[in-house]
């Protein structure tokens, strides 16, 4: 079984929606969804909820109090004391279900009706994606969603996933791109191993997350900004204060698969060559490592990444000496700790599957508090997706053949929201605050949220983080229109 929250998962992980849906038709698996917005995925479900946006404190951690004030559990699959479930119950008063109701747009019957299915249903996974990954209380949705597996009895025998945003999210993880992490998640021990083995000292002081990094660009800190496939100006909240800090570097290069915005501002771009020109690995969210291959040559004079960096560590006389994605390989490989595993070709072609400890820790259950957010004073709230059919920003409007689905930006209304502003299907309007503004046509959504606008995330005519601001929990924006 599968409780779905915070995700559009036809658009965000289509593999796993499909998985998801094979299980549905050949094992009978139930599907429960709980989104912000509706979805394709709503039709092939046995319930779905359109609930409040940023209610999702208020709507998980008052599941898990109604139904321990309820009596719904199993006490033989959840093992809870009286006094805990007592204490717990007390201690999230603020989430009796007259309030989560208010908060979340559902109505007590079916909030009941929810817990009760969610305590009978055995071996459910829950599955989080980029409304909660990017929710500004992730942290707290995440232990709420701990709290309610624990209570139906489902942490043990599931588990809760929060799928990353992009492709080899995981595994850049692996490879301590996070700054307080060594690569593989290797113990600080370690250190001296790693040393040896990357023929150099490894910093003992923690690196800056991509916040630090531009908060020291925009105080003059950092001088020097060298960013790798990542459109930091289309891409991060609040593009005028993105851009306004990488214009402070003084020298900037960007190595793109395209003439970026970003990349226009750069003093040097280097063009990168795509995962289809080159070879080498990347981790899928269940963290199998797969390897890929070459299948076109490569577009002008582009370059992968490794080969780049190869080039420029032999223009500082610290020749990093690779001469393929193999000799990469090689040196890794001692970290993923499998026997007969050493050059590229030993991956095997399905893949490499980590087997990793998937018991979670026996805690109690852990009362959280809803944070009001921080907002401009505006009508509306502005929600971003995937259109049908794209991913990842404005990249996949590029290919001619998606543009087919869906070649146009669009601001989607809720019937109400447009019948008072004298809006039809169609007509040109305008979202703007304080950020920013974005001009696209009017469709009418009839299971949209009274007071929620949505935007679909992949048109560089209509970039939606012209409208966030980088210090509010909550976009807001007016409409007008054109």
């Amino acid at each position: 079984n599968f409780f779905i929250f915070g995700s559009d998962l036809h658009s965000e992980n289509p593999i796993t929606a499909l998985r998801v849906l094979k299980t549905k038709r050949y094992k009978n698996a139930r599907i429960m969804m709980l989104n912000p917005r509706p979805n394709r995925l709503n039709r092939a479900t046995d319930c779905s909820f359109t609930y409040k946006p940023y209610s999702e404190i208020y709507l998980i951690q008052g599941l898990v109090r109604l139904i321990l004030e309820k009596k719904m559990y199993d006490s033989e699959r959840i093992k809870l004391t009286e006094a805990e479930i007592k204490k717990f119950v007390e201690d999230s008063s603020d989430f009796d279900v007259k309030s989560v109701s208010e908060m979340t747009g559902l109505s007590t019957d079916d909030l009941e009706q929810l817990a009760k299915d969610l305590c009978l249903a055995k071996n459910t996974v829950f599955i989080s994606g980029e409304t909660i990954r990017t929710h500004y209380q992730r942290d707290p949705i995440m232990i709420s969603l701990y709290n309610l597996a624990k209570v139906t009895g489902n942490l043990s025998e599931s588990g809760i996933l929060l799928l990353g945003g992009e492709s080899n999210s995981r595994g850049c993880f692996r490879m301590g791109m996070r700054p307080e992490l060594l690569p593989f998640e290797a113990e600080k021990s370690e250190r001296e191993n790693l040393a040896s083995i990357w023929g150099g000292d490894i910093p003992e002081m923690s690196g800056f997350d991509t916040i630090d990094i531009l908060q020291k660009i925009d105080e003059e800190k950092i001088e020097c900004g060298f960013l790798v496939g990542v459109d930091a100006i289309d891409h991060y909240p609040d593009r005028n204060y993105i851009e306004s800090s990488l214009s402070k570097l003084d020298f900037m290069v960007a190595c793109d698969l395209f003439l970026t915005n970003t990349a226009k501002i750069a003093d040097v771009v280097l063009p990168l060559s795509s995962h289809y020109e080159t070879d080498g690995t990347f981790f899928n969210w269940e963290g199998v490592l797969q390897k890929f291959a070459t299948v076109i040559k490569r577009v002008g004079e582009s370059m992968p990444a490794w080969q780049i960096f190869n080039r420029l560590s032999e223009r500082f006389e610290k020749p990093f000496e690779y001469n393929n994605a193999d000799a990469i390989f090689r040196q890794y490989a001692p970290f993923l700790n499998q026997d007969k595993i050493e050059t590229f070709k030993d991956v095997p072609d399905m893949g490499l599957r980590f087997e990793k400890d998937k018991s979670y820790p026996e805690v109690e259950l852990t009362p959280v508090k809803y944070r009001k957010p921080i907002h401009e004073d505006q009508p509306l709230i502005v929600l971003s997706g995937n259109g049908d059919h794209h991913f990842s920003r404005n990249f996949s409007s590029r290919s001619k053949s998606l543009n087919k689905f869906l070649a146009d930006p669009y601001i989607a209304l809720n019937p109400k929201v447009a019948e008072d502003n004298t809006i039809s299907e169609g007509d040109l309007v305008k979202l703007e605050n304080s950020c920013g503004k974005i001009v696209a046509n009017a469709v009418i959504w009839d299971d949209l949220p009274g007071d929620v606008v949505f935007v679909p995330d992949n048109f560089p005519e209509a970039v939606v983080n012209a409208l966030r601001k980088r210090d509010h929990d909550i976009d807001r924006v007016k409409l007008v229109k054109m």
